[in-house]
């Protein structure tokens, strides 16, 4: 699995100019803005989205460009919810980095070669562009020109697509961007993990208690949710709801950022308490 320094001696390897700067952890677009201050440039979003053919696609847009999944769904053929954000394994397989580091930059992965790329057309006139160079500790600052350099040179064709175009869909207008998505290729379904069973013989209460943990999802979102997150959440989907933005397609990119910080953070929880518990045997 390619590294941050790996990604930057390829960088200069195709004589591509770029700003590095160094930072704390970020997982959201407003995050990072913050970390960088006055470093000049467009921050770049990326989501991975999920399909119901198991097929997956990286987009990668300006941070202030809306993203609809139902008018993406529509335009790539996958139908009405046809899409939704890929889970973080998912992230992490196919891409290669952990959630809260998604840059274009990972489509350079071997295991990367099956997902389809949809880059914002917002992204062409932009002077310069800020993404993370694998990890979310640090940001570059480059131009498109820069970014179409490498994506080519990892065989990617270059295309740029103008994700709020709501183009008519019929029998005679087929979904614009359907080509892109034959030209994905399916990923292998997961197993679904054992249903947790109560022992012969146990209390309602325990036989209540594995019934719950049957859907390790759940447990999983009520154990990270926090009150004040929700909080602030809501106050931020207020304010785009009342600047025209789809209220339905923001939550979803909200909770996934919220669900990637519980993630990081429980990763990094476990590999402080692994060392420490280490450290107390050697």
């Amino acid at each position: 699995m390619a590294g941050e320094q790996d990604i930057l001696a390829r960088l200069e390897a195709l004589n591509i100019s770029f700003d590095k700067v160094q930072h704390g952890p970020v997982m959201t677009c407003d995050a990072q803005a913050a970390a960088l201050g006055p470093v000049e440039g467009i921050i770049l979003k990326n989501l991975l989205l999920k399909d119901k053919k198991n097929r997956l696609f990286l987009v990668t847009a300006l941070a202030e460009t809306p993203i609809s999944l139902n008018l993406l769904s529509f335009r790539l053929g996958t139908g009405k919810g046809g899409l939704r954000l890929a889970p973080a394994e998912d992230v992490v397989e196919f891409l290669g980095v952990q959630p809260g580091s998604l840059t274009p930059l990972a489509l350079s992965a071997p295991s990367a070669g099956g997902i389809a790329f949809l880059l914002d057309a917002g992204v062409q006139a932009a002077p310069k562009i800020i993404l993370h160079p694998l990890v979310n500790t640090a940001s570059l600052t480059l131009t498109p020109l820069d970014l179409e350099v490498f994506l080519r040179s990892i065989n990617r064709t270059v295309t740029y697509t103008d994700l709020s175009l709501e183009p008519v869909i019929d029998r005679e207008n087929p979904p614009d961007l359907k080509p892109l998505a034959d030209a994905a290729v399916a990923t292998p379904k997961r197993e679904a993990p054992a249903a947790a069973t109560a022992p012969e013989g146990a209390t309602s209460s325990q036989k209540a208690s594995a019934k719950k943990f049957q859907k390790p999802e759940r447990a999983a979102r009520e154990a990270t949710l926090n009150p004040l997150d929700v909080v602030a959440l809501a106050k931020t989907l207020a304010a785009q709801a009342a600047g025209g933005s789809s209220i339905e397609d923001d939550l979803l990119v909200q909770l996934n950022a919220l669900r990637n910080a519980a993630y990081a953070q429980g990763y990094a929880a476990c590999r402080g308490q692994m060392a420490a518990t280490l450290a107390q045997h050697f």
